[in-house]
């Protein structure tokens, strides 16, 4: 009898050790993010981890603010946002683009990226600060003088875009992760902090956003530790700038077409009804996890390959990151009349109709994010140049005639309607521009054996 008892305890352990295995060694693909499902996934738990943390944010914010307090610091953080996007000229997808398809010439396109990142950083600081005070003319003199001090840190908002990308053309995914959770968490520590010595306003939580950008770019920078190089600087500078330039479009676009909401209702509606958009916003993020996570590991793969191949790729992700969307939204929209005046507060009540249009902008805007991505890997950035403006120049007019006739609800329709004729000519764009067929946005079998496939292989150890 005893026999027979040991015999069962050591198949039982026997049992267990291959399942402790496999964990173990999935846990260390995760860890690790060597590949690519296992690259998004890190990237995914970690946006997880962020969404979290820049709601308790956004709550802090709004719990102690209120709607014009809110709007106040949103006015301040606007041009610091803005600006330094404006003036990037591409360089981030131009040196992660260069790196991974001239990997011989990575140090001395690193070094340029660097000297241009700055040079641009500077740049529009001086431009902000001439800009900002006609952005913001129903804001108060310290609201204004605030948000051009914000603007200081501009260098440091394009020095830490373009060391992201070097990591992550270096496939180093978990330098840049770490940064996206510990920034906002840094911010509210100091946002509590703050609040506990009631000297919470909307110019010191401001405040406490930019301090994250001050310690994040210099750590970055260490760990990226690029080498400079002066040999060849003025040629990678010229395909830097070639690259970039056609790029740049298509970033300053989807720049505007993302703040040009703000702008307008900062313009059109009061400080109160700024501050009301601003936590719509701020609570439809929270549909916003999958397409940034998938496209930080999707481009520098997929940059290197045959078009046929960047289609197959990006239409697979496209179509896992469209049914994760589509839960996620509806489950959002069904419960956000329940939380947003829970986490918020009442005074914050008429932003739900609000957010819940806008979960449907920014669930269609993630699913044209993935799919920009087969253009820019096919050397192609200005097509998405192309449908940015076509996007831009459907907002624009949109939200002229709705927001005066339906206020916040006509600026969030504005942006569904944008959204979808973005989507439909990128979709337009396969056949056109690529000379292929339209990626299919349904998820599958194939996809789903993918995952499975996927998963068992990462649970079995192999991380190739």
């Amino acid at each position: 009898m005893g026999l027979q008892l040991r015999r069962d305890s050591s198949e039982v352990s026997a049992t267990k050790r291959p399942v402790r295995g496999a964990f173990i060694s999935l846990v260390r693909a995760l860890a690790a993010g060597s590949s690519g499902s296992m690259a998004v996934a890190q990237t995914l738990l970690v946006r997880f981890l962020t969404l979290g943390l820049n709601l308790a944010t956004g709550i802090v914010s709004a719990r102690y603010l209120g709607p014009v307090g809110r709007a106040e610091q949103a006015a301040i953080l606007l041009g610091a946002l803005l600006f330094p996007y404006l003036a990037s000229f591409g360089l981030p997808f131009a040196v992660q683009y260069k790196i991974r398809t001239e990997p011989e010439r990575a140090a001395v396109f690193e070094s340029a990226g660097t000297g241009l990142a700055i040079a641009f950083g500077l740049l529009s600081c001086a431009v902000g600060i001439f800009v900002v005070p006609h952005m913001l003319a129903k804001y108060s003199a310290s609201i204004v003088f605030a948000a051009q001090i914000a603007l200081l840190t501009a260098p440091l908002a394009m020095l830490y875009a373009l060391l992201c990308a070097i990591l992550q053309a270096r496939h180093r995914f978990g330098e840049t992760n770490f940064t996206r959770y510990a920034m906002p968490a840094s911010t509210l520590a100091i946002l509590l902090a703050l609040a506990a010595g009631h000297a919470l306003n909307a110019i010191s939580s401001s405040v406490a956003y930019l301090i994250s950008l001050a310690w994040a770019a210099p750590w970055l920078w260490f760990k990226v530790g690029p080498k400079l190089r002066v040999r060849g600087l003025r040629s990678a500078v010229k395909q830097l700038l070639s690259y970039g330039s056609r790029s740049y479009v298509s970033d300053i676009l989807g720049t505007l077409a993302a703040q040009v909401d703000q702008v307008l209702v900062i313009g059109l509606l009061s400080p109160a009804g700024m501050g009301l958009y601003a936590v719509a916003i701020g609570a439809a993020r929270a549909v916003d996890l999958y397409s940034g996570s998938v496209v930080a590991v999707l481009f520098p793969r997929a940059a290197s390959l045959e078009n046929a191949a960047i289609v197959e790729l990006t239409g697979r992700a496209t179509r896992i990151t469209s049914a994760l969307l589509l839960v996620t939204s509806v489950a959002l929209i069904a419960a956000m009349p329940l939380l947003l005046p829970l986490f918020y507060g009442r005074a914050f009540a008429a932003s739900v109709p609000v957010a819940q249009v806008i979960v449907v902008s920014i669930a269609l805007n993630g699913v044209v994010y993935v799919l920009a991505q087969a253009y820019m890997a096919a050397g192609r950035p200005g097509v998405i140049a192309a449908i940015q403006l076509v996007g831009l120049g459907t907002t624009v007019p949109a939200m002229l005639l709705l927001i005066p006739r339906y206020a916040l609800l006509g600026a969030a329709t504005a942006l569904v309607i944008s959204t979808t004729v973005r989507l439909l000519s990128s979709l337009a764009c396969f056949p056109l521009v690529l000379k292929l067929r339209v990626p299919s946005l349904i998820l599958n079998t194939g996809d789903v054996d993918y995952l499975r496939q996927t998963l068992r292989r990462q649970m079995q150890g192999d991380e190739t």
